[in-house]
């Protein structure tokens, strides 16, 4: 915990112009898709690098939720967390209650439960999801730590490749990538071909 606090502080400081890349490859693995996670019943945040603080708001949604109805939309970070980095939020899914640590307040409330979550970043009234799909493109990067396979580096962009944030996740489990609908399909369609290939240059041989 005290090495990945420490990166936190030491990326903040650093010049963060290639967010999607992996910023510490002796601490983090490369970011493999992973774009939701199954929590723990108590989890935590720290916002590492905020550059637009004021205008930003970072958060969860229970995958399969409307992500349109900002009912369904759990602050961690609101746009008054500011200073990061260090700023930070206890998650508590047994009680449906984000606690400001930093403040020791109540930040916002959710119905309890432990289905599988995803992450947005709210950029002045608009929205980056940690799900490619809701976005239409991958405006985020997960990076997990080498130490701790539930602690998470979760980076943000916007379209036009801008740095939006970087924040820290721990009590999360990465849930494996599924391929898109689309992606599945092209495999299907690719590996009987394969076969075919390897079936000739061994009749071949």
């Amino acid at each position: 915990m005290a090495k990945l606090l420490g990166l936190a502080f030491l990326l903040a400081s650093t010049n963060a112009t290639a967010i999607l890349s992996n910023p510490d490859p002796a601490i983090w693995a490369d970011d493999t898709g992973v774009e939701t996670f199954a929590p723990n019943a108590l989890t935590a945040s720290i916002e590492v690098f905020d550059p637009f603080d004021a205008i930003t708001v970072f958060g969860f949604y229970f995958v399969g939720t409307d992500v349109n109805d900002l009912n369904n939309l759990t602050v961690i970070f609101d746009q008054l967390d500011q200073g990061a980095p260090g700023q930070s939020a206890l998650i508590d899914f047994s009680s449906g209650n984000v606690i400001d640590a930093d403040a020791s307040a109540l930040q916002d409330t959710f119905t309890p439960g432990l289905g599988d979550v995803g992450f947005f970043l709210n950029v002045a009234g608009t929205s980056i999801f940690t799900e490619a799909a809701l976005n239409g493109i991958d405006l985020s990067g997960t990076f997990t730590s080498l130490l701790d396979p539930t602690s998470h580096l979760l980076t943000f962009e916007t379209p036009d490749g801008t740095p939006a944030g970087f924040d820290l996740i721990f009590g999360f489990t990465a849930n494996a990538n599924v391929p898109e609908p689309s992606a599945l399909a092209l495999m299907l369609l690719t590996l009987p071909m394969l076969g075919f290939v390897v079936s000739r240059r061994r009749a071949k041989a």
